[in-house]
């Protein structure tokens, strides 16, 4: 992860993860983003799908919890 003044810049590897949590921070409480930092998300998440761990860890949480709040934008 790199700091650059005041903006941190994640790595590669892990945006399209951050991208999908701030959707999952937007639908369940509300939290707002610009128009830039929506398509800065699109960009990520198209760059790093889900993976195959990142599945399986929704799975287990959708089982635990017996939602379906992830299968909006996952599947």
């Amino acid at each position: 992860m790199v700091f650059a003044s005041r903006v941190i810049i994640p790595d590669q590897s892990i945006r399209g993860d951050i991208a999908r949590i701030a959707k999952y921070m937007n639908l369940t409480y509300g939290v707002t983003y610009s128009k830039r930092q929506l398509v800065l998300f699109e960009k990520w998440e198209k760059r790093d799908p889900v993976s195959e761990e990142e599945l399986q860890l929704i799975n287990r949480i959708q089982r635990v919890q017996k939602t379906g709040v992830f299968d909006v934008w996952i599947k």
